[in-house]
């Protein structure tokens, strides 16, 4: 690769890919941490709409746990980005944490 084209000092290219590559993750699970939200809440308005025997599934123990449960897990996709995105900003070690997904 021509000096003039070259993306950091020679030999550094690991460093530069793992310094994208790190956020990539972090750009990646955003995208997914947003498409879970929005069908959680579908989910919502889907167990509030629906009836099932005069009254709205989401009435259900059955029905709320799993929305409880569903909840719960976005906000634990939702500290993990936060927690880990800002040891990636501190440039801490977040190796673990980032091939943890």
């Amino acid at each position: 690769v021509p000096v003039a084209q070259r993306v950091g000092k020679e030999g550094s290219g690991f460093l530069v890919l793992d310094y994208v590559m790190k956020r990539e993750v972090l750009f990646a699970f955003s995208i997914t941490l947003g498409e879970m939200t929005r069908r959680l809440e579908e989910t919502i308005a889907f167990a509030r709409k629906r009836e099932q025997f005069g009254k709205p599934i989401g009435s259900y123990q059955a029905v709320s746990h799993k929305i409880a449960n569903m909840s719960i897990e976005v906000e634990t996709a939702r500290k993990w980005l936060r927690d880990t995105g800002a040891k990636v900003e501190e440039r801490q070690d977040a190796s673990l944490d980032l091939a943890s997904t």
